[in-house]
């Protein structure tokens, strides 16, 4: 039954628990033994199991900090036996006191992650008041991140017991540790752990232990540490924090290119998100992180990919946007535009999801703002416009040169190379995306007579377009609204001359 469990994702746990029931039912019935025994045998068994820490986790060092990163990932060993457990747990008032039970044991022997294991179970599947009615949640509480700690202090090789750590002065207890162990990067990352849960009101110690931590490329880990910390009161003063937002921003995107990270797009927009919200965004280099990534090269342009990210989502500067600019200069027609693919791919993808506290549009982002500016300077267009079908990048090209009020030099090529439905299509959609006043200032600019406009009535039964914005004018010129009444009914093929007209 193990092994069947081992296949089961967490939404089937209705689907998979009644056969493991009916088996468990038979087992206990062919070895004459209650089945309530036979559960309470499996709960310990996967209970006492060793912690399985995911091995993409061992750049946190720490086994705490190992565990929960293990169990936000669905696919890792740990999630599948919290998966286990919570199968066989049976009612919620049994299942509390087995949990609690197993957590608070004498027996000799239970790791201490293996009793906080049975306690973050309890706390996912059980409310405050299932547990108060056996215990006080705050002691459980404080129980399990005692166990958390201890399973901490036992792997960097500090003894320490329970009741000891519960008792003492945290703030006089990390400073013992960090004159005893300052030289270990996991002892030092202990130590801030619990500056950081404990509110340890000393900045002196923080700045300390910040640079042995960027000294042991525990880069991501300092992000979340300066996040936290960038909130807080007594630690606002120190003067070496925009120094250290630098060094960790800059050294974890290098570290990402220099990993065979699958996720690398998911875990660099999870630290930009981090950065955007910080008090010292300003004081982030941007430039000089983008610098560093441009002029590396890697399998499918994934420092460069990651450069672009970087210059789309922190402030704008212009030495980023130079940065950019010279890279994609020196690339040929078909390398710029498998570029532009994976990144539209990137937009496209489920972990654009993770990044919706950005607000970047990701269609007229910078970067591809840069890069269909170089299609239109070059003439390339046979890359992004000239070419069926109508692909992702067509349909981007498109978007990003309406949005950005750019779309003169593709309608000039595709007249040129006698496309002149395509120029229709695209005049057309960029007026249909704007205020009816934009089109009436455009007539009026190519000197076309309102009065005299033709109509273009079509299937039109209104006196206007449903669809026409006919809001407050925001141009300049003073148009009566008789004259964006009639302007709505121009037919394409004059758009088009307005268009070409007004923009040349």
């Amino acid at each position: 039954c193990t092994g069947a469990l081992a296949k089961a994702e967490p939404d089937d746990r209705q689907d998979v628990a009644e056969p493991l029931h009916e088996v468990l039912r038979r087992l206990a019935a062919i070895h004459d033994i209650g089945l309530e025994t036979l559960l309470q045998r499996l709960l310990k068994r996967y209970l006492e199991a060793p912690i399985a820490l995911a091995p993409k986790t061992a750049e946190l060092l720490l086994p705490s900090m190992r565990y929960q990163a293990s169990l936000a990932d669905l696919q890792s060993g740990e999630s599948e036996q919290r998966r286990r457990i919570v199968y066989i747990l049976g009612h919620i008032s049994d299942a509390v006191s087995r949990l609690l039970s197993f957590a608070y044991s004498s027996t000799a022997g239970i790791s201490c992650l293996s009793r906080s294991r049975a306690l973050e179970i309890l706390f996912a599947v059980a409310s405050h008041d299932d547990i108060a009615q056996q215990q006080r949640v705050a002691d459980v509480r404080c129980y399990f991140q005692a166990l958390l700690y201890l399973g901490d202090f036992e792997f960097v090789g500090i003894p320490q017991s329970i009741a000891e750590f519960l008792d003492c002065e945290k703030p006089a207890l990390a400073r013992s540790i960090w004159v005893d162990h300052h030289q270990d990067p996991k002892a030092v990352q202990l130590i801030c752990n619990m500056c950081l849960d404990f509110s340890v009101d000393d900045p002196e110690l923080i700045q300390r232990m910040i640079p042995r931590l960027l000294a042991a490329k525990l880069f991501r880990y300092v992000v979340g540490v300066l996040d936290i910390i960038s909130a807080m009161p007594c630690y606002a003063g120190i003067e070496a924090l925009p120094a250290f937002w630098n060094q960790a921003v800059s050294g974890y995107m290098l570290q990402l290119i220099q990993t065979n990270n699958a996720d690398w797009m998911c875990a660099a927009l999870a630290v930009l998100g981090v950065c955007i919200r910080s008090p010292h965004l300003l004081s982030i280099d941007s430039t000089s992180i983008v610098q560093l990534l441009a002029r590396r090269d890697a399998a499918n342009n994934v420092p460069l990919r990651l450069a672009c990210t970087v210059f789309d989502v922190l402030p704008f500067n212009q030495a980023s946007e130079a940065a950019l600019q010279a890279r994609f200069d020196a690339m040929d027609a078909e390398t710029l535009g498998q570029l532009v693919q994976q990144l539209l791919e990137f937009a496209d993808s489920d972990s654009v999801a993770v990044a919706s506290q950005l607000a970047v549009d990701w269609r007229v982002a910078r970067s591809l703002t840069l890069a269909f500016d170089l299609i239109d300077e070059q003439g390339t267009h046979e890359l992004a416009l000239l070419r069926p079908p109508m692909s992702t990048m067509i349909h981007a090209f498109v978007r990003n040169r309406i949005a950005c009020d750019k779309l003169l030099t593709a309608v000039s090529a595709c007249i040129e190379r006698g496309k002149h439905k395509l120029a229709l299509s695209l005049v057309s959609q960029y007026y249909s995306v704007r205020s009816v006043d934009v089109l009436a200032e455009d007539a009026l600019r190519a000197q076309v007579a309102l009065d005299d406009v033709p109509e273009d009535d079509g299937d039109r039964t209104g006196d206007m377009d449903d669809t026409v914005d006919m809001g407050t004018p925001h141009g300049t010129l003073d148009i009566s609204l008789a004259a964006r009444k009639r302007v709505s009914k121009i037919p394409d093929s004059l758009k088009l001359d307005i268009f070409m007209r007004s923009h040349a």
